[in-house]
């Protein structure tokens, strides 16, 4: 999206390949519980909160971050020049 929110759930995978962008707006994805995938984030301006208990390798630097849940056996991606970030685990 060029300007707006993203909201989104994704179900459980071991193979997940996911790019998530919006130019202007914040970003929620809840993640089910057991979807392995290696996760990286990009934001120029905007926090980011990741709410997952089994994060693995966890980096947080300066318009980013990066880990992995489960594995890493898949792909996310999410990228926002002007929002926020949150990611937590569905319930």
């Amino acid at each position: 999206t060029t300007d707006g929110d993203v909201e989104m759930e994704l179900a459980k995978s071991e193979g997940i390949e996911a790019d998530v962008k919006t130019d202007d707006g914040d970003v929620i994805l809840d993640i089910a519980d057991g979807t392995s995938a290696s996760i990286s984030i990009d934001t120029d301006d905007g926090r980011i909160k990741m709410n997952l208990p089994n994060i693995k390798n966890f980096e947080k630097y300066m318009h980013g971050a990066s880990g992995e849940i489960y594995g890493g056996n898949g792909r996310i991606h999410i990228s926002t020049t002007d929002g926020n970030i949150l990611l937590k685990e569905a319930m």
